[in-house]
């Protein structure tokens, strides 16, 4: 069938089922087919109000928006489809009725709707047709259906007469005589009129009646204030959902009590936009005369104004709530470099506070920016008990380094946890080396290694580094207490890691503590457990931190690389026999002492004193004509510590000095004079063995005793004979070294 023939066919549908709004009742059992209706109508010449109208509605379709990319078969079989669904859903009487009353008069649209009625129609028709699952409607596209119905519907109401002359005709073919008044006027009041006007089914109207017929649906209308004109959409809605007899009624009421809620939630006075509160108005009559379309097309505009207002409020919300993060990052960003100032001028007490002051004014969804600064925050506590020693702040410290490890702790910032880790080990060892035993130390040690694992050695050379560096202090220290020879040697190869990162040209200061650290161990270490090498490498690391420390620079820590370059030195000399090598300790010793001024360092000024007389009292034993000389100077030095080391303040150091000091009088009476140096040397030893004693240094006593017992005897062969008699045979071991 061509487009034409399927477009003709659809208008004399529509004319078949707007035919009982204008009192012409088709036959139900039997109604007439809409092909055989317009082939009537061509052959009696009356069809020419059909063909204009065609004409009219492919001209709506060749330009429609919805239609005109489509083609002719798509068309035609949306045309057909229509055709056949109209009789099974024709348009409601009311509706068409007053839109022919209303286009009789000139006015082409529904009181408080400014959408024609032919849309109201054609939504109507097509609601109910996808609510029964028309047949065929599933392969036709919505728009295009609802653009077609609505079309047809506007031009066969346009003029009321030509529908009245091609219904009469239709009346004429069906054998039915109708109304002589044009149109049927609007209905009259329902509680005025029998429930067979209401154009249900009779099973509906039975249901009607048995609830009390008129006066139930008068009631209803009062108690949720619907109208004739809703009621009867209502109605028709209810009718073509094929509800069950019992469930028709309660769904009246639901639906009824429904429209009357919305109306009046429309109509409720609120604090809206002028042309919302007039949208939700005209929805609100709509909804009075029963014309849904229009009610919710105002309501389709009501949701696109409100959404509109709500997308203009989220943007002016989302700028401002970025012009504020914008303003909260600038100042904490002002706070920061306050902060940084404060650093810089060396006051950590009032950056750690401005720190703090950054870090609460950024947003709380800033996770890396709250936890940079409190990271800094925690560097500036720890700068700051650092400075002040103060015992309370380090503490402060402590909890600070915890906070920032459990912020970072989450995975998403791994160089931050080990940052934090690291923070938080320094400040552990800082508080240990200020206290007695092994807690604090432990804790630090599992810090720094879990710093060692997280810090990237590509990328962060110079932190892991300084991480090893304080990871062998603190393993030092660690071995130190608890005379762990194994944390010793885990300690010496942290400080050899760390050096292959910190250069002398580029870290110098770092070097040096890394060096020195390194030559501390390795003495600890041959102290335990002797050997040569071990105090060889010790030497070696102290020079090479003196290659970098300079005496103008840093005094105090050039001596204290002096005394203990000193030390190791005098170790290879004294195992080897090295007549050069300790000279290089006398010589580093002195270099100690003028770093060491009896006035501000008396008690390192002592312990050098004693040192270098332990230098050169290894020297005068293997020195020939100055070997007595040497011996003499080493006494002087002896004497000099003895002059600061006090036996009731540090009695240890006291009795070492003293039990030295014996020994070398003991062997400066060899050479000459015995007398005389052996009753000083008595006046020595004895004492500090008395020391010895009291203070269970049983090894330092056990070495007196024997001393003493060869010097007695030896003694009284030479008063007995003094001429023959020998020097006492003293245990041939290098002094006791103090550090």
């Amino acid at each position: 069938m061509a487009l034409f023939e399927a477009l003709g066919t659809l208008v004399a549908s529509a004319v078949l089922s707007a035919a009982p709004a204008c009192d012409v009742a088709i036959p139900a059992d039997k109604p007439p087919a809409a092909g055989d209706v317009l082939a009537w109508l061509r052959e009696r010449s009356l069809a020419a109000p059909i063909a204009d109208i065609v004409d009219a509605l492919a001209r709506d379709i060749w330009v429609g928006a919805e239609t005109r990319t489509l083609s002719q078969h798509a068309l035609q079989q949306h045309a057909e489809t229509i055709a056949a669904l109209l009789p099974q859903h024709p348009p409601l009487r009311s509706v068409v009725a007053q839109a022919m009353e209303r286009a009789r008069t000139g006015v082409t649209g529904m009181a408080g709707s400014t959408e024609p009625v032919a849309r109201r129609i054609a939504v109507d028709i097509f609601a109910r047709a996808r609510a029964s699952g028309g047949h065929g409607l599933a392969a036709l596209r919505d728009d295009v259906t609802l653009f077609i119905i609505d079309r047809t519907f506007s031009h066969l109401l346009d003029d009321p007469k030509v529908l009245y002359g091609l219904v009469s005709a239709i009346g004429t073919y069906a054998g039915i005589s109708s109304a002589s008044a044009p149109v049927a006027k609007a209905p009259a009041s329902t509680a005025a009129t029998g429930v067979a006007t209401l154009g249900v089914s009779p099973a509906f109207a039975q249901q009607i009646e048995s609830a009390g017929g008129m006066t139930f649906i008068a009631d209803l209308c009062e108690r949720f204030g619907v109208t004739d004109f809703a009621l009867r959409r209502i109605l028709a809605s209810l009718d073509g959902q094929g509800l069950r007899p019992d469930e028709q009624l309660p769904k009246l009421e639901e639906t009824a009590q429904w429209l009357g809620d919305v109306r009046a939630q429309l109509q409720k006075p609120v604090n809206e936009d002028a042309d919302i509160r007039r949208l939700k108005s005209k929805a609100a009559a709509a909804l009075a005369e029963g014309d849904f379309e229009a009610a919710a097309e105002a309501l389709r505009h009501v949701r696109r104004e409100l959404r509109e207002g709500r997308r203009r409020i989220e943007e002016r919300l989302q700028e401002e709530v970025a012009g504020l993060r914008t303003q909260m990052l600038e100042e904490a960003r002002a706070t920061g470099r306050l902060a940084e100032l404060a650093m810089a001028s060396g006051n950590p007490a009032q950056a750690a506070e401005l720190f703090a002051d950054a870090a609460l004014s950024l947003p709380n969804t800033d996770r890396a920016g709250i936890w940079h600064y409190s990271f800094l925050r925690a560097e500036a506590l720890l700068r700051h008990g650092l400075q002040r020693n103060d015992l309370a702040v380090l503490g402060e410290a402590h909890s600070a380094y915890g906070q920032v490890v459990r912020q970072a702790a989450d995975g998403s910032n791994q160089k931050g946890l080990g940052l934090a880790s690291l923070g938080l080990a320094n400040v552990l060892l800082t508080l240990a080396e200020r206290e007695s035993g092994t807690a604090r130390l432990k804790d630090a040690i599992v810090s720094y290694r879990k710093a060692l694992q997280l810090l990237p050695r590509s990328e962060e050379p110079r932190s892991w580094a300084i991480a090893q560096l304080r990871f062998g202090r603190a393993l030092a220290l660690s071995g130190e207490r608890d005379r762990g020879i194994g944390q010793l040697k885990e300690a010496a190869q942290a400080f050899r890691e760390a050096l292959r990162e910190l250069k002398s040209d580029r870290s110098p200061g770092d070097h040096a503590q890394a060096q020195m650290g390194l030559g501390n161990v390795l003495l600890g270490i041959e102290e335990q457990e002797g050997g040569i090498a071990n105090i060889e490498e010790a030497a070696e690391a102290y020079a090479a931190a003196l290659t970098t420390l300079r005496r103008d620079d840093a005094p105090v820590e050039w001596a204290e690389a002096q005394m203990c370059h000193g030390l190791a030195l005098l170790g290879v000399g004294e195992q080897k026999g090295a007549v050069a090598v300790l000279e290089a300790a006398v010589s580093a010793f002195r270099a100690a002492l003028d770093g060491y001024t009896r006035t501000a360092s008396p008690q390192k000024w002592a312990l050098v004193q004693m040192n270098l007389g332990n230098a050169l009292a290894a020297l005068g034993e293997r020195s020939g004509e100055s070997g007595p000389a040497r011996l003499e100077d080493a006494i002087a030095s002896y004497s000099a510590a003895l002059q600061e080391f006090r036996r009731d303040a540090e009695p240890l150091k006291w009795a070492i000095t003293q039990m030295n000091l014996g020994t070398t009088l003991i062997r400066l009476g060899e050479r000459r004079d015995k007398r005389r140096h052996w009753l000083s040397a008595a006046g020595a030893l004895v004492p500090a063995l008395e020391v010895f004693e009291a203070q269970r240094a049983d090894a330092y006593a056990d070495v007196t005793r024997r001393s003493l017992k060869r010097f007695h005897e030896s003694w009284e062969a030479l008063i007995a004979a003094p001429v023959t008699s020998g020097a006492p045979e003293l245990e041939r071991r290098p002094l006791p070294r103090a550090v």
